[in-house]
């Protein structure tokens, strides 16, 4: 039997903007699996690299991977924008926790909540980004719509 995969991810935090050696992973995503005493993470990515253990990152960012991943083989996390799932082509969609139903739901980015989250509704999708980011994705060239 395959056990389940409990995977989070978050933004590495802002604390390190002022040291030279570490001021560039501010803001960046890193995936990992748990967390150590002091309230650090323990890593997974991509910090082996460059030979970090542990790191502080900005809590209020924290995401869990949903178990699925879209049709270029990118994990799913919760807070995630989906583009192109089923029914909803050509919109933006993200991915929330429902507490009282215990599942992942699917919303309109803005808007109503839709569909369940299943392999099904995203095996076609691609995730274009995280509802942590949205400010900035609305302000790229691109933009959400």
């Amino acid at each position: 039997a395959s056990m389940r995969e409990y995977k989070l991810k978050a933004k590495i935090s802002d604390e390190y903007k002022n040291n030279p050696k570490m001021n560039h992973l501010c803001g960046k995503w890193v995936t990992f699996t748990g967390f150590n005493l002091a309230g650090t993470i323990a890593t997974v990515s991509p910090l082996e690299s460059i030979g970090f253990d542990f790191i502080h990152i900005d809590y209020e960012t924290i995401c869990q991977y949903t178990g699925l991943k879209d049709k270029y083989g990118t994990e799913i996390y919760e807070k995630d924008i989906l583009f192109n799932v089923k029914d909803y082509r050509m919109k933006y969609l993200h991915i929330w926790w429902d507490k009282q139903e215990c599942f992942y739901n699917l919303s309109l980015v803005g808007g109503f909540n839709v569909k369940k989250l299943t392999a099904r509704n995203v095996h076609k999708a691609k995730v274009v980004g995280n509802m942590n980011e949205l400010e900035k994705l609305q302000n790229s060239p691109v933009g959400l719509k």
